[in-house]
């Protein structure tokens, strides 16, 4: 790679970081930031106590997700109260992949709060121009790869 293309592509990732970060800092806990739900906290905090891949029956989950849904904000899991002796059920809702993520998130952190992942998320999706760029500039040119990686930095369904 050319010296001013690597140049030109650090922008472009640091201008696609930014304005996702900023995205984030605008809808930090809100439902429809990176369709985080409130059943993969559960599962979450689940696997970092050893109990496997399963949610717990608790009688305040329902009010969690009810007041989730009023809100459409995220809660604060450490809020939530935890009830290891109820009803284990599978976790059998979605693929379990980001709630293992997610609880691996809260252990590096110390903290079981959602923007650990997301300040992840937001990066791997803004490194996602490398990508864009290295896959325009195969099939067409180094030119249209850089138009390419800058379109995807650029607010819009990405962010």
């Amino acid at each position: 790679m050319r010296k001013p293309t690597a140049w030109i592509l650090l922008l472009i990732f640091l201008a696609a970081a930014g304005l996702r970060m900023q995205a984030l800092a605008r809808m930090r806990n809100s439902y429809s930031m990176g369709g985080i739900s409130v059943s993969f906290g559960f599962l979450a905090r689940n696997i970092l106590y050893g109990r496997g891949l399963v949610l717990i029956s608790n009688p305040t989950h329902a009010q969690v997700y009810k007041e989730g849904l009023k809100t459409l904000r995220l809660p604060k899991m450490q809020a939530v109260p935890d009830n290891p002796n109820g009803k284990r059920n599978p976790f059998i809702i979605r693929m379990p992949g980001y709630g293992v993520l997610l609880a691996l998130s809260w252990l590096l952190a110390g903290k079981q709060d959602f923007f650990f992942l997301q300040i992840f998320q937001v990066l791997l999706d803004a490194a996602a121009v490398f990508l864009v760029f290295d896959i325009a500039r195969r099939l067409f040119s180094r030119r249209v790869g850089l138009i390419a990686a800058a379109l995807y930095a650029a607010p819009g369904p990405a962010v």
